[in-house]
């Protein structure tokens, strides 16, 4: 479909093809996230082409240009400066099919419901406790001292009991803690939740989630209690300071990255010397993952076959233990992001890197790949996360609006991380636990 082997490329210079990519995509990101901005309806902005618009923004647009620019297009040891074009193709691509099948996507009507506040609230601190209860499970009582994020924690923690092949059950569970985050938010708001206990509970949640450094956690939780924080008052959204916030929670993403140790904290000395600009450039400094798949991309199907269907088969095998499925194969694709990257005395160069969802998508049938995800990820959102146009703030029910901001809010894992059976999991530890309390609300409803 496209061929861009002799194109060539300056160090420094983003060249005319690479232009015209990148003023279209960013023309198909900006419009539709200016007009939700300043859209008269309270919930537009809350949309899932929001959040789309910003990550493919960040990751396909900002990221790389300023790489260029800074002349870092260096990565594990192989100059990715030739395999650019191929992912903003690639961006180009998903970009036009995701929306394109969005906006032909009608939402779903879901009927009013009557709020019943006390099992509302009983359903948040059930969350919070299945949430806490895994992190203690897994990590041992002594792990809650991770709260402090702001210390790396050196002493060891001893799980409560070994869960074995079950352990990932656990670590996702923790998830649960991130679907309760809005939810205290909006009883807080609603002035049903104490300023101590609400205090409390939050500075736990957000304390452990950071110490956990895997940002699209912070990312998800600080998208949905923003946006329960307008919905409880039934207000738009101002644009001002969601600005200054946006800018803040950039700085703390450019200082999570340098100083965090998963599940130990973050390691403060690492930033000294580092003023706050220094921090939000380094955020914004995000490209290897565009860089690797423009790599990954170039090679598929020539030092690799492609993967077919794998990642989506791979996907809904994921939740069967491998207790009960010992040869269970999963990410086995994978492996092939690997290989690109090795070469003569190089070890495991390519280990753990990562890729965005696009490339996944190329390296199951090429661009035709990226053209059937594409159009069912706009088709799954649109049904999932889109506001009907004539609903109003007061007819959502709190758990409805939690689980299509929560949806939202997921589609920064889904575009930023290229693995979907890794996805497939976050999604019901992450998501679809509020969709099950909105059912459970609407039984509850349907009986009185």
């Amino acid at each position: 479909m496209f061929d861009f082997e002799h194109l060539k490329t300056h160090p420094g210079q983003v060249n005319d093809m690479e232009w015209y990519f990148i003023v279209v995509l960013g023309m198909l990101c900006f419009a539709p996230l200016i007009a939700n901005a300043f859209s008269k309806k309270k919930l537009a902005f809350w949309a899932p082409i929001t959040m789309f618009s910003v990550v493919m923004i960040y990751y396909a647009i900002v990221g790389p240009i300023k790489s260029i620019w800074d002349n870092d297009t260096n990565l594990r040891n192989i100059d990715h400066r030739p395999y650019f074009i191929y992912a903003w193709a690639g961006a180009l691509l998903f970009a036009l099919c995701f929306i394109v099948a969005y906006y032909a996507t009608p939402a779903k009507i879901c009927r009013p419901i009557e709020l019943n506040m006390n099992k509302f609230k009983k359903q948040i601190w059930i969350c919070f406790g299945i949430g806490l209860g895994s992190f203690v499970v897994l990590k041992g009582f002594w792990g809650l001292a991770s709260v402090q994020f702001w210390e790396a924690q050196t002493e060891g923690s001893e799980a409560l009991f070994n869960a074995g092949s079950f352990n990932a059950y656990l670590g996702n569970a923790f998830n649960f803690l991130i679907v309760s985050a809005p939810g205290f938010v909006y009883l807080y708001r609603k002035k049903k939740l104490g300023i101590i206990v609400f205090g409390v509970v939050m500075f736990l949640i957000v304390g452990l989630t950071i110490s956990m450094g895997f940002r699209w956690r912070l990312v998800i939780m600080g998208f949905a209690c923003l946006s329960a924080w307008y919905f409880s008052r039934n207000r738009k959204v101002k644009i001002i300071p969601l600005g200054l916030l946006c800018i803040g929670f950039l700085v703390l993403m450019g200082i999570m990255e340098q100083s965090r140790s998963y599940g130990s904290g973050l390691d403060i000395t690492r930033l000294e010397g580092q003023s706050l600009e220094g921090n939000l450039e380094y955020s914004l400094s995000e490209s290897a993952t565009f860089q690797a798949s423009g790599l990954v991309m170039f090679h598929t199907g020539t030092l690799f076959p492609t993967v077919g269907m794998s990642p989506v088969i791979q996907s809904l095998v994921s939740p069967i233990p491998r207790k009960l499925w010992p040869k269970k194969t999963t990410g086995e694709h994978l492996k092939y992001i690997e290989k690109v990257y090795m070469r003569p005395n190089s070890g495991n160069a390519g280990n753990g890197q990562a890729i965005l969802g696009y490339g996944e998508y190329y390296m199951m049938y090429k661009w035709w790949g990226i053209v059937m995800m594409a159009l069912f990820m706009g088709w799954f959102f649109a049904k999932t996360g889109k506001f009907s146009k004539d609903q109003t703030l007061t007819e959502v029910h709190p758990w409805l609006f939690i689980f299509k901001v929560l949806t939202t809010a997921y589609l920064y894992v889904v575009i930023s991380r290229g693995y979907t059976p890794q996805q497939f999991m976050f999604y019901f530890f992450t998501v679809f636990p509020a969709w099950y309390f909105y059912k459970r609300s609407l039984k509850h409803d349907a009986s009185h």
